[in-house]
């Protein structure tokens, strides 16, 4: 067992994350550490509230009716800099390395946006830091590029960062009929809401047996792209024609 020391200072890291693997956590070829920790960070948890007439109650009136848990948001703040400045404002000295910003975002999209395996997913990650271990997947980020050398390149980025909550549950059809109904019947239509990490030609595949289809379900659902889907979304799976 390694004794942790307690004068180094801990950097946020995220993880690629296999439920399948042991262990979960991959090496460290497959994570991505911040520069510069967070100054600050929000977790975000609600509710699905839907609104209807509740029994007995007056025409005309409705109440909010619980309708389960939204899956948890981490928002995070990263600063990227390529100017050699360390953790404390100091510049890094002939042992340290200067990584390239273009280079370190890469790194980052690698880990979390990209698109992998069979799946043709975003990895499921964990992102670790003190109080925070969060299993997620990338919902969102919005690159910032600040202060740029005479050739143009980026000495400095800014992310905005928005992780959603991943969970076992996730697995299963979030549609409004049963998963078991819905794989094994293509000849009725489905509506499904869509959450983090869902992908056109995945959930075709899960429906219909097959993935051949998405682009004809992304005309049904008048999408100007089939990677055009965003968390709370419903799309509507048409049955198949006999």
């Amino acid at each position: 067992m390694d004794i942790k020391n307690p004068f180094k200072l801990e950097k946020l890291k995220i993880t690629k994350h296999d439920p399948e693997a042991t262990p979960n956590l991959l090496d460290d070829t497959n994570s991505f550490e911040v520069m510069f920790n967070p100054e600050s960070f929000t977790r975000q948890y609600g509710n699905k509230v839907q609104t209807g007439a509740g029994l007995g109650s007056a025409t005309g009136t409705t109440e909010a009716i619980p309708a389960g848990s939204l899956p948890e948001k981490l928002e995070l703040h990263l600063v990227i800099d390529g100017t050699g400045v360390s953790d404390f404002g100091l510049p890094i000295g002939l042992g340290g390395k200067t990584q390239d910003v273009k280079q370190q975002i890469d790194a980052f999209l690698e880990i979390c946006y990209l698109h992998h395996g069979e799946q043709h997913a975003p990895n499921i990650v964990k992102v670790k830091w003190g109080i925070i271990d969060f299993t997620c997947r990338l919902e969102s980020v919005n690159i910032t590029y600040k202060s740029f050398d005479r050739a143009g390149q980026p000495l400095r980025a800014e992310l905005d960062v928005i992780f959603t909550e991943h969970s076992p549950t996730e697995e299963q059809d979030s549609s409004l009929i049963p998963a078991s109904q819905e794989a094994a019947s293509p000849d009725l239509t489905h509506t499904h809401i869509v959450i983090a990490g869902d992908t056109l030609p995945l959930l075709t595949k899960k429906i219909y047996g097959s993935s051949h289809y998405y682009l004809q379900v992304a005309e049904v659902n008048n999408l100007n792209h089939f990677r055009a889907l965003h968390p709370g979304q419903a799309l509507i799976f048409p049955p198949l024609e006999k």
